[in-house]
């Protein structure tokens, strides 16, 4: 079995439910996978993928990875997968916010053909937030009366944000976070206890964590967190920490500072006034707090419509740095 179609252990349950679902050839033909990110709906996306396309699925359900449409799939050229995602732009590099009508047209136009092999074909739309409302009523149609043997996949970390009409025609199919001791013994299961390290950052997600432990976004988020707190403490200046955020980053660092920001809206009602987080949380002003974060959340939607990434975190930077003047006053 190819390592990615393996079932992630706190969705063992869900796979379940899905797997006889696909043996008895009553799967829905049109679902929403939501979650947290960094929760594993993509690897389930996958494995759901992968046993609808099998030619020789195990008992279980499973994908067998030795026929030849498991070939072709783990070779990335199965003619019944289809994906769906923003494009870049050509000019900047940069992901579209919007997945184009040109994609959709022609992928729906793909399902009036015969399938390859006579099998099932899978569509999957990731991130269905990227749906613009042309989008969702291009979709509606082909969800309302899906071809036979056609399963259409939207992935979501917002659900509500969907459109009622879709979310009303599709499964909802919940991917849930795992307790910390099983996200702890399954990065461990796969060569990386270190990465635990990461979970209270990413939200608890450990297929995140792990992607984090595997690349330099750890040590980033890490090293941004600990200048956020610096500034907050003693004054560093803003532009300098704002000029060492890469432009390509700023995406992941805009997710460091609203974490921190979480963890102050935790501090500010916790018990212990002993902790500097607490300290920092309690001398900032709740609307000072709200601002900042409303801050962010508009930097990154600016971000998709190719705001200057500097600048974004130079004025961010500035802001955090205005919003705890008082604290540092009170350690001088």
């Amino acid at each position: 079995m190819n390592a990615s179609d393996q079932t992630l252990p706190w969705l063992a349950d869900t796979w379940a439910r899905l797997s006889q679902q696909i043996q008895a050839g009553r799967l829905p033909q049109a679902m929403i996978l939501s979650g947290n990110p960094g929760v594993g709906k993509r690897r389930l996306a996958q494995q759901i993928s992968a046993a609808l396309l099998c030619e020789s699925r195990s008992a279980d359900g499973q994908a067998c990875a030795q026929c030849r449409s498991c070939q072709l799939r783990i070779a990335g050229h199965h003619p019944n997968l289809l994906s769906v995602a923003p494009e870049r732009n050509a000019k900047t590099g940069q992901l579209k916010r919007d997945i184009a009508m040109e994609q959709l047209r022609s992928v729906m136009e793909s399902l009036s053909l015969a399938s390859h092999f006579d099998g099932a074909r899978v569509v999957r739309i990731d991130p269905a937030e990227a749906l613009n409302q042309s989008g969702v009523n291009a979709l509606l149609k082909t969800v309302e009366e899906p071809p036979p043997r056609t399963h259409i996949i939207l992935i979501a970390e917002r659900p509500l944000a969907l459109a009622a009409t879709l979310r009303s025609r599709c499964q909802q199919i919940p991917c849930p976070s795992p307790p910390q001791d099983e996200a702890q013994a399954w990065l461990t299961s796969q060569g990386a206890a270190a990465a635990t390290a990461y979970l209270a950052a990413t939200g608890g997600a450990p297929v995140a964590a792990l992607a984090w432990h595997q690349s330099d976004v750890g040590e980033k988020q890490t090293r941004w967190r600990k200048d956020l707190l610096q500034l907050a403490q003693s004054g560093r200046q803003p532009l300098e920490l704002a000029a060492a955020v890469d432009k390509p980053d700023i995406a992941a660092w805009l997710e460091a500072v609203m974490r921190l920001l979480l963890d102050l809206y935790r501090a500010a009602y916790a018990s212990d006034e002993a902790q500097k987080l607490n300290e920092l949380a309690r001398s900032i002003a709740a609307e000072s707090l709200e601002n900042l974060r409303e801050s962010v959340i508009q930097a990154r939607k600016a971000l998709l419509s190719n705001a200057n990434p500097q600048l974004t975190a130079e004025s961010l930077m500035i802001l955090w740095w205005r919003c705890t003047a008082s604290y540092r006053r009170t350690r001088r």
